[in-house]
């Protein structure tokens, strides 16, 4: 079976001029909780493909599978006592001028607290793959970074905990997110959203996947922002 949230992609009317472009919605999200997960469907939350020479695709959504048996993953032998096998995909949509950002896909054992995260946007080249460093930013906590020369962002925003502490002085010194492994792809262009409070990741494994040297993907931090990468 299929699980689905995909964006709509845009609609350009036969014969339309070129400023007749539309862009392709942004993924949904997809939440499942469960004793355990298994079979060998697929869940989606991709971005809808734009439309004409300009409609830009929309961004992948979330998906968040969270299990008491094990992390899905490729296979039963991987994860003994698992039996999902499907597939995970929030990629951006496709187009002309810019295609959609990554999506995330989340995956925790709510037995063990092992958590993973992964980006993948299918191998899609940015407009601007790489930022320009001498252009100012009009987003406060990132000075040096243009974000009309840096696209295709995947933004992850600060922990629901400090967003209701904010006003307190001990919000500065909550971790946002730990992950167990985080697993990024070719040309994907991670962020963590501006914010006034400082921001700390904390990652057990970063691991960066290719299918060529030349490609590379792009973490950002801003002002008083930490990733901990142990290994």
């Amino acid at each position: 079976g299929v699980i689905m949230a995909n964006g709509q992609g845009g609609f350009q009317p036969p014969g339309a001029s070129s400023s007749g472009s539309a862009g392709g919605g942004s993924g949904g999200s997809i939440w499942v909780e469960s004793g355990e997960t298994f079979g060998s469907g697929n869940f989606s939350a991709t971005g809808g493909n734009g439309a004409g020479l300009y409609g830009g695709g929309g961004s992948g959504g979330r998906i968040g599978i969270y299990t008491s048996v094990g992390l899905s993953c490729a296979s039963t032998t991987q994860c003994p006592g698992n039996s999902f096998y499907g597939y995970l995909v929030a990629y951006g949509g496709l187009s002309q001028a810019e295609g959609g950002a990554a999506g995330t896909i989340l995956q925790q054992d709510l037995y063990t607290g092992y958590t993973s995260l992964i980006l993948d946007n299918n191998g899609q080249v940015p407009r601007f793959p790489i930022p320009d460093l001498t252009v100012s930013s009009a987003v406060p906590g990132y000075p040096q970074t243009s974000l009309a020369l840096d696209h295709g962002r995947t933004w992850i925003p600060p922990g629901d905990l400090k967003l209701a502490l904010q006003s307190q002085a001990s919000a500065s010194s909550l971790t946002d997110y730990t992950f167990d492994l985080v697993t990024i792809s070719d040309y994907v262009n991670l962020a963590f959203a501006p914010s006034q409070l400082s921001f700390l990741a904390v990652v057990q494994k970063l691991v960066a996947t290719t299918t060529n040297p030349a490609k590379y993907a792009t973490i950002n931090l801003g002002n008083s922002q930490i990733m901990q990468v142990v290994s």
